[in-house]
């Protein structure tokens, strides 16, 4: 049995200038707060919230947008495909880089998930409303797969594009 290595730099290297600050910005905001998750709870803030819920949305927004201003400056200054790993591990070190780093990965695999049990039931709810399209009881898992492989086909093709959707 050998092991079959490959000398070409292109694979090992990340592309330059696949993305800009824009493209860095909107990922960590749809990442931080995805559209569902913000409209689901949005009915659940009013009782607390009340008059204020606008102010609370607002400074929620202001937050977000300066994580994701600093992490745009953490990917410019450590150009990593590492992410948060390199992010933490030059700051605090290489343990709490590990443990933010596998903390990440396994959220990260919840998300598109979780997100398509919350989307796939609204897509099939709206469309039996509004187009008169019904696909029976399996409705909700076939407006999830349809989602399921839009976000495969925007993560298949290369960061750029799934940048630009965003």
């Amino acid at each position: 049995m050998s092991i079959r290595s490959s000398s070409s730099a292109e694979q090992t290297k990340l592309r330059a200038n696949a993305i800009g600050l824009p493209g860095v910005l909107f990922q960590s905001i749809t990442t931080m707060a995805p559209a569902s998750a913000v409209s689901f709870s949005l009915g659940a803030a009013i009782p607390f919230a009340g008059g204020a819920l606008p102010l609370a949305v607002l400074i929620a927004l202001i937050i977000c947008t300066l994580i994701a201003l600093n992490i745009g400056s953490l990917a410019k200054h450590l150009p990593s495909a590492g992410g948060y790993f390199t992010y933490v591990s030059r700051g605090l070190g290489p343990q709490a880089g590990w443990m933010t780093g596998w903390l990440f990965s396994l959220t990260y695999l919840l998300i598109v998930p979780l997100q398509l049990l919350v989307l796939g039931p609204v897509m099939d709810s709206a469309a039996q409303q509004y187009f008169h399209l019904s696909f029976g009881a399996a409705g909700w898992a076939i407006w999830a797969m349809v989602f399921a492989v839009i976000v495969f086909g925007l993560t298949y093709f290369g960061v750029k594009i799934s940048a630009d959707a965003s």
